[in-house]
């Protein structure tokens, strides 16, 4: 079985040098995301790319928050307050997500690729959910030595995560380092 996050650690998902590192709202713009967009955020954990990207799909757009954890959701639930009536909050403990086909514009997941079992399976049912044309950004530690991070066994390479997508049927769009830490594998639909 993989490794994964623990919830006790949330803190640990929203501090000024995670935000420094990864600052979610130019991550989000630079993937494509924009007003009116319908955004899939799969391992929302604490909404840390779900909030900032309902400012960006703004009252014409809508965010799917899901993570296989009921009390990362909850946390999500409290942040959000009464924000936006324009975000879904998804309890998905297995690969299925409970969302109509082609619906989807943009797809994150970030530090979850490396955490899912059925890989295959997981991104057969994004490609599902994306609209013609839509897209997945993938966000994963490189293959060092943490800290930050996982240890290196439980890592996925670049190459390896970029192999996935296009065998799930996904074109590559583009690969690059997002920091020191992070890599990224944006894909499309077509």
């Amino acid at each position: 079985m993989t490794h994964r996050f623990d919830p006790k650690n949330m803190q640990r998902l929203d501090n000024p040098e995670r935000r420094e590192l990864l600052p979610p709202s130019r991550v989000l713009a630079d993937m494509g995301l924009s007003a009116g967009h319908a955004f899939l955020d799969i391992g929302a954990g604490i909404g840390y790319f779900s909030l900032p990207a309902l400012e960006i799909v703004g009252p014409g757009g809508r965010v799917a928050a899901t993570d296989v954890s009921a009390e990362m959701l909850e946390e999500l639930k409290r942040r959000a307050g009464s924000a936006s009536p324009n975000i879904e909050f998804l309890h998905c403990p297995s690969t299925r997500l409970p969302l109509p086909d082609g619906e989807i514009d943009m797809a994150l997941m970030a530090f979850v690729l490396h955490e899912v079992e059925d890989r295959a399976g997981l991104l057969a049912e994004i490609l599902r959910v994306l609209k013609k044309g839509g897209r997945l950004a993938v966000i994963e530690w490189k293959m060092k030595e943490p800290p930050p991070g996982p240890p290196p066994a439980e890592r996925i390479a670049p190459d390896e995560t970029a192999g996935l997508c296009e065998k799930a049927g996904l074109a590559p769009v583009r690969r690059e380092e997002v920091n020191a830490h992070h890599y990224l594998v944006l894909c499309e639909k077509r």
